[in-house]
């Protein structure tokens, strides 16, 4: 026999005192008095003494002690392994994984995905004996493990899980996974149970040659009654303007995951201040682009998207932006023609919030005396002596000599400009299109090691980037004037030029985040406290340790605007935001989705070749006890009552 819960075998003190109270036996002492009529001292405690004796062996004591141990031994939670008590099967460990992701908050199903998944979670808990054991996997931007021991433990399990909120997010099964192999033994009766909508990233590329010693199955919380037509704001983003004002403008793409078009009514503001309203009519399944310009000065973009159908994902609707141009960049630009209105000059000035300051490279400037977030070198020998560590540099048209580029000569012609593998993956050349475009006058540069080309011609690397010595450094070849390309004519310029800067000097904080990203917070110079205030008005407060490191803040469940402060002595020294949006292309889309088969991955260590495992503990017969008890205690009144009615 195993007592899951010993601490209860504390109750067995009832029984000395029940006992006790039986040998409670009151003797009132005799007094001669003429008459009782008036003096209610007679009746009083005052006038009794108390003695201890042995008390009769009388059914009712009986049956209370009696009551008092099988209720004891109910508390206990004893396992018993005898006969045809013993369990049947090896002990199941259950393992639980729930889909987090951000479409599991959708209501096309009451009260939501997720909370009709954590029903069902709870339902397989309770389902489970005293001695087996659950553990429940949350997935989405994070893993979340939520772990019980024997069936004691199982109560707060169930707790926990009705007290969790979604994590939100893209949920992948093989991070799950990758958790859950070191947990499976092979001693175990293990059962997976996958609860998902569907929208599980990940189950594509299982690997049946790693197999789970365990069973595998999935449950769909989906019961393809509710409607799923959503309508969505898959994207929104702040950039330079394509149009070469030189201003920001909000970009947002909206779809429409539906078998019928919507009528969809953009709504946009700055600043909180509104903005002109468009109307779309978006086909089914179809998106739409739209861009807005933003006044200057713009430091949060906002649209929702409001529809006359009936939306089964409000949450997506709406989307924040926090702007570029609300954080400040220095750009020191060394050229060999400091006063010529260059296009690299007027690029780097259209950048989000770049201030520039240009010095003549004739004058040779110290470069550990100008400051700046980042170094731009147009058209002179790349030597960095004495520029600060860390910076991130800028190297346009580099010339020969020095000893961080190897520029082994000068091609008057360059055929047409490719994207290398590396190239078409990387953010640098986002919204950037090479075709058409001609360079003459190319540096042929052989490649450093440090370096990798992300476009190219058959002369040479156009464009690489890379890190030396922990600094971010951008290589952009050609020379920049209008004779001798016609790129800086093209929209992709500044594109490109925004994009770099973006790279060289990437924001403290990230402008837009899924639900459940943890978001690290790098402390500002001088900052002894970071303060976060959430959508909901709640703040916490992270103190700076002397080492620096940023501060992982995973509080980012709720969409909207997190307001970040870096303080000092109780004292703002600056600020800064960023923003968690709900749509995106694949969370949003509602729609039924395919079903999975984790058969390959399955029976390492089959449950069937266990099933016979006598390892198990026993059977819990808590509940036979508490019924025993329900069964003595209407015994005991019968007894009084009929004693009772006999008098």
């Amino acid at each position: 026999m195993t007592i899951l819960a010993p601490l209860a075998l504390l109750g067995l003190i009832s029984l000395p005192v029940i006992y006790a109270l039986y040998m409670r036996e009151d003797a009132p002492d005799q007094m001669r008095v003429p008459t009782v009529r008036f003096w209610t001292e007679a009746a009083s405690e005052r006038g009794r003494r108390f003695k201890a004796t042995r008390p009769p062996l009388t059914w009712l004591m009986i049956a209370q002690m009696l009551i008092a141990l099988v209720l004891v031994a109910a508390l206990a939670r004893p396992l018993v392994n005898v006969g045809f008590l013993g369990p049947v099967g090896g002990a199941k460990q259950l393992y639980v994984l729930i889909n987090g992701g951000t479409s599991m908050s959708a209501t096309d199903i009451a009260p939501a995905r997720f909370a009709v998944a954590k029903d069902r979670a709870t339902t397989l808990i309770r389902g489970l004996a005293p001695d087996e054991t659950a553990t429940v996997l949350v997935l989405g931007s994070e893993v979340r493990m939520l772990g019980a021991g024997d069936g004691t433990d199982q109560l707060a399990l169930v707790t926990k899980l009705r007290d969790l909120p979604l994590p939100g997010g893209h949920a992948n099964v093989q991070d799950a996974l990758s958790v859950l192999r070191p947990l499976l033994s092979p001693q175990q009766r293990n059962e997976i149970v996958v609860i998902t909508d569907g929208n599980l990233l990940g189950a594509d590329t299982l690997d049946p040659s790693d197999k789970l010693p365990a069973t595998i199955r999935v449950e769909y919380v989906m019961d393809g009654k509710g409607n799923t037509a959503n309508v969505a704001i898959t994207q929104a983003i702040t950039r330079a303007s394509q149009r070469g004002t030189g201003d920001e403008e909000f970009f947002a793409r909206i779809a429409n995951y539906a078998d019928a078009p919507a009528d969809v009514t953009l709504r946009p503001s700055f600043n909180d201040v509104p903005a002109t309203e468009q109307k779309l009519n978006i086909g089914a399944g179809q998106t739409v682009d739209v861009t807005f310009e933003m006044p200057r000065g713009t430091t949060k973009a906002r649209l929702e998207a409001v529809t006359a159908q009936p939306d089964a994902f409000p949450a997506d609707n709406v989307a924040e932006v926090v702007a570029r141009g609300a954080r400040g960049t220095k750009a020191v630009l060394i050229t060999s023609r400091p006063g010529a209105d260059t296009p690299l000059v007027r690029a780097l000035n259209a950048a989000s919030n770049v201030r520039l300051e240009v010095h003549d490279a004739a004058e040779k400037p110290d470069l550990g005396t100008l400051g700046g977030n980042f170094l731009v070198l147009d058209g002179v020998t790349p030597d960095l002596t004495n520029l600060p560590p860390r910076t991130p540099v800028l190297i346009v048209n580099p010339q020969t000599g020095g000893s961080l580029l190897n520029v082994t000569a000068v091609s008057n012609t360059a055929d047409a400009a490719r994207l290398t593998d590396a190239g078409t993956r990387d953010s640098l050349l986002q919204d950037v299109d090479f075709a058409g475009v001609q360079f003459s006058r190319l540096p042929v540069i052989a490649p450093p090691a440090w370096a990798r080309p992300l476009v190219e011609t058959p002369q040479g690397p156009l464009l690489l980037t890379g890190e030396q010595d922990g600094r971010r450094i951008v290589v952009f070849a050609p020379q920049l004037t209008p004779d001798a390309t016609n790129f800086t004519a093209r929209v992709a310029f500044p594109v490109l030029i925004a994009n770099i800067v973006d790279y060289l000097v990437p924001p403290a904080l990230p402008s837009s985040v899924a639900p459940g990203t943890t978001v690290p917070i790098a402390p500002a110079e001088g900052a002894d406290a970071i303060i976060v205030t959430r959508p909901d008005g709640k703040t916490r407060t992270f103190p700076v340790g002397p080492e620096h490191t940023p501060v992982p803040f995973a509080a980012t469940d709720l969409p909207g605007t997190y307001h970040v402060v870096y303080a000092s002595g109780g004292k703002e020294l600056t600020s800064d935001a960023f923003t968690v949006n709900v749509g995106d292309a694949l969370e949003s889309d509602l729609r039924v989705r395919r079903t999975f088969d984790f058969s390959p991955i399955a029976g390492g260590t089959s449950a069937t070749a266990i099933a016979g495992d006598t390892t198990r503990r026993g059977v819990g017969i808590a509940p036979w006890l508490l019924g025993g008890v329900l069964l003595l205690l209407a015994a005991e009144w019968l007894v009084i009552s009929r004693r009772r009615n006999s008098r």
